[in-house]
């Protein structure tokens, strides 16, 4: 069991617990993209976002977060105004 919590700086906060590392990485892309989207911005300043910020901290997740939280350690990183946090269940 993991648990991830996430943050876009001022914006949103959510968090996600399960068992499956590949629906948590899922997860965050689906509401990062949910939140972005309801954000208002015009098209090239969405992917411009996606670009430099949520498509790297999501490939940092599927990594080095997994490989942390599989070897039972917390893990967390930010890219501007993304942060994102892991832990097995149990540290959370």
């Amino acid at each position: 069991m993991l648990k991830m919590t996430w943050a876009l700086s001022g914006q949103h906060v959510d968090e996600w617990t399960g068992d499956d590392f590949d629906e948590a990485v899922g997860a965050f892309r689906l509401d990062a993209t949910e939140t972005l989207y309801g954000l208002g911005m015009d098209a090239a300043r969405e992917s411009v976002f996606f670009e430099n910020f949520i498509d790297p901290i999501e490939a940092l997740l599927a990594e080095q977060g997994r490989a942390a939280v599989e070897s039972g350690n917390e893990w967390s990183a930010s890219i501007g105004p993304i942060f994102v946090h892991l832990a097995p269940a149990g540290h959370a």
